[in-house]
Order: structure tokens, then C-alpha cells, then sequence
């Protein structure tokens, strides 16, 4: 076993309990499908959106796939802010929504968000600021691909928002300004 390709993950079984593991990339030692597509979050493809940062040819059948990493990273901030507008307003909810147990362990999911993120973020705490939308992003992609990606590159998916909004029931923070209106993609 290559270490190079070995990654530290947590691993959920079916009644939602959390093992700490090693695991190749995937079991046949090639790249995740997230981190293949640079969608690490493993957005799904809906033709009514037509994210910034899609390679102009879509040749993965069921997932979203960029051009960089930034932008599969920022699809998922702008989905989660998303949420939160449509009442998920915390990481629990919001995984609940994303992750839902009709298709996932959804308990297992927010239980390894919860390991990972090691207090830094309640899983019941309102999702307000622009650190919060990165940590849990950094954690989901952490559960999805099974790798943890610089915490740089969240900031740096951050600044690709060019419309910083917040819902109208969230307070302003620093670097965002309240919109009202369609959250461009």
C-alpha cells in the first residue's frame, strides 16, 4: 500500500456509528469520483443550474464537474446558503438535507462532520458566518472524499462569491452585506 495515497478518514456504519480508519483513495486505488470531477462535495447535476466553473463538457452521468476545485467548493457554499434561506440554518440540518437518510447514513454523516470538525462549530449552531460556511464545507468534503483538503482552499472558494449575501433573517458579518433576491450560481 502506497502511503502517499493513504488518507486519514472516519468511516460510518450502518447504525451511524464512527471508525477512524486508513483507506487507499478508493478500493481499487484510484482518485475519487469528488476529487476526480473537483466537486467535493459530490454535487449533483440538475440542468436548471448552470454553476461558474463547469468544464464545458460534463461526461460524469450523475455529478457536476469543474474546472478547479475552487469552484465545485463555492457550488457547495451557494447551495448551502441556499439552504439556510430555505430554513436548514444549522450544520445538523443543513447535512440532514444534503445527506438525507432516505439515500445515506444520515447520523453516521453528521456524527463524522461532528469528529472532524472537534468542536470548532456546534452542530446545532446557526450557520452565520463566512468561517462556518468553510469549516462545514471543509468537513462534508472531508466525509465525501475521504481527504482533507487545505482549509486555503475554502477561503479561496469564499472569494469567488461575487454577490455576498446573506438570508434577510441573518445579521450582516464581516465581508458580507445583506441582498435581497436570487442567489446568482
Amino acid at each position: 500500500m502506497n502511503k502517499s495515497n493513504n488518507t486519514q478518514h472516519l468511516d460510518s456504519s450502518p447504525n451511524g456509528e464512527v471508525r477512524r480508519g486508513l483507506q487507499n483513495s478508493s478500493p481499487n486505488g484510484e482518485v475519487r469520483r469528488g476529487l476526480r470531477n473537483n466537486n467535493p462535495l459530490n454535487i449533483r447535476r440538475n440542468p436548471r443550474n448552470k454553476w461558474k466553473g463547469l468544464r464545458p463538457v460534463q461526461d460524469d452521468p450523475s455529478f457536476c464537474q469543474f474546472t478547479e476545485m475552487k469552484w465545485g467548493i463555492r457550488a457547495a457554499i451557494r447551495l448551502m446558503e441556499n439552504y439556510i434561506r430555505k430554513g436548514f440554518k444549522t450544520p445538523r440540518q443543513i447535512i440532514s438535507r444534503w445527506a438525507p437518510p432516505s439515500e445515506n447514513n444520515t447520523a453516521g454523516y453528521v456524527n463524522s462532520v461532528a469528529m472532524f470538525l472537534n468542536g470548532k462549530l456546534g452542530m446545532d449552531a446557526r450557520m452565520q458566518r463566512r468561517e462556518d460556511f468553510c469549516l462545514l464545507a471543509q468537513a462534508m468534503a472531508w466525509v465525501e472524499t475521504g481527504k482533507q483538503l487545505p482549509y486555503e482552499l475554502f477561503e479561496e472558494a469564499w472569494k469567488t462569491l461575487t454577490k455576498k449575501t446573506l438570508p434577510p433573517n441573518l445579521p450582516a458579518v464581516a465581508n458580507r452585506s445583506v441582498s435581497i433576491g436570487r442567489l446568482p450560481l
